[in-house]
């Protein structure tokens, strides 16, 4: 067997060239082997909304179930509005009527309103005029009660005419009372008996005539005192002026007031009622806003489309300003934590694509590494391998986009963060 036997400058070439290739490689001249991807599994996440009430009220309705799907918009739950309704027609009837005033100090001057101050202003004149009458003469009496005599002797001569008819009053109940006693003597004839009757009757009458002119009489007297203390005595003139004195001031008074209604009844619109008004009807607006707002709270609605994760409230029970109603999960993206080992950390950037798979669905879903944990950790305790516990671990957080909805939070996924 023929046997080649290797020269020394063979030799000596080859590990030359061996050398030369290892300082290449160090000096990273060279490519070196191609790291493959990272890999780890987790859990499917999403951003999870508290739904609360802002006012506290009695639940009317749930219209939502535990993993149901909802929309932006979507009534989730309402509140008993009914000590809301009647407030809502007191609030609507104020604003009415602060527009219909705003509109009745714009138009300015009516006719009728101006028809009807003037038509008070002339039964305010009229009053005070005769006021003023009263007043003059009950002072002329307290300085003159002269006109009073004429008086006096109308009411002497009344009494002495009322004296006279009393005394013949009297004589003519005497005559018949004389004439029903000779009558009842006399009763034998039925004629007799008859003018026995009309003796009687007289008799009555003529007592009834003596009580009427006696009254007369007493009637007459009374007025006559009446006068002569009247005409003796002033006090009561006094207390009469001074009465007619303040009814006139208040006569006057009323004339005043009469005529302010009629200049505010005939002056344009002035520029600070226009304003009062205007921000009568916007504090009457602005109390039904406030009220729309309060209402709008008792609905609750979905603020963006999502997943029913928890439901907490029930028709019938009471929900407390800020208690948690409901929690609603974010579809639209979703996210996945793993936990690379360190010494493949280094592998891993934001900003990497990501591969992500379910069980459930035969499907590679795109994903993007949007955090890396600045610290280590060591292995969570759902790491199968003793070995493997521990290790230093760094969280990483991959997100993916979901517009269809089917990465649910609570599935377990797999990943690989590609190169």
């Amino acid at each position: 067997m023929t046997r080649y036997l290797k020269s020394p400058g063979a030799f000596l070439m080859k590990r030359t060239i061996l050398l030369s290739l290892l300082l290449l490689l160090a000096a990273g001249l060279l490519p070196a082997r191609a790291a493959g991807p990272v890999s780890g599994s987790g859990t499917i996440e999403a951003e999870t909304i508290v739904i609360a009430s802002e006012t506290g009220g009695r639940i009317r309705a749930v219209h939502v179930t535990e993993g149901a799907e909802v929309a932006a918009g979507d009534v989730l739950v309402e509140l008993d509005d009914s000590l809301l309704t009647a407030r809502r027609a007191e609030l609507e009837a104020a604003i009415e009527t602060a527009k219909a005033n705003l509109a009745a100090v714009k138009a300015g001057p009516r006719p009728e309103e101006i028809a009807v101050a003037r038509a008070e202003l002339a039964q305010a004149q009229t009053q005070k005029g005769a006021a003023y009458r009263v007043w003059q003469q009950a002072l002329k009496m307290v300085k003159d009660p002269q006109p009073l005599l004429p008086a006096i002797r109308q009411a002497e001569a009344s009494v002495k005419e009322a004296e006279g008819a009393v005394e013949q009053a009297k004589i003519a109940v005497r005559t018949a009372e004389i004439q029903a006693e000779a009558a009842s003597r006399n009763q034998s004839s039925h004629a007799a008996l008859v003018g026995y009757d009309i003796a009687k009757k007289q008799l009555e009458a003529t007592r009834i005539g003596q009580q009427i002119t006696e009254a007369q009489l007493k009637l007459a007297q009374v007025q006559l005192a009446f006068l002569w203390e009247r005409y003796t005595n002033p006090i009561p003139f006094l207390v009469q002026a001074h009465q007619a004195e303040s009814a006139y001031h208040i006569a006057e008074a009323a004339v005043a007031v009469a005529e302010a209604k009629l200049a505010a009844a005939s002056a344009p619109p002035r520029a600070e009622d226009i304003a009062v008004a205007e921000a009568q009807l916007r504090q009457a607006e602005s109390a039904l806003a406030l009220f729309e707002a309060q209402e709008r709270q008792l609905t609750i609605t979905a603020p963006r489309d999502g997943l029913i994760t928890t439901r907490i409230a029930d028709p019938g029970e009471l929900a407390l300003p800020g208690a948690t109603l409901l929690t609603l999960a974010d579809l639209d993206r979703v996210t996945l934590t793993v936990f690379i080992p360190e010494t493949q950390i280094g592998q891993v950037k934001v900003g990497q694509p990501a591969r992500v798979t379910i069980d459930s669905v035969s499907r590679v879903f795109d994903g993007t590494v949007t955090f890396i944990a600045q610290e280590a950790e060591f292995t969570p305790k759902n790491v199968q391998t003793q070995e493997e516990r521990v290790n230093l671990v760094f969280a990483v957080e991959i997100t993916l986009d979901n517009p269809e909805h089917i990465l649910k939070p609570g599935m377990p996924a797999d990943a690989e963060i590609l190169p």
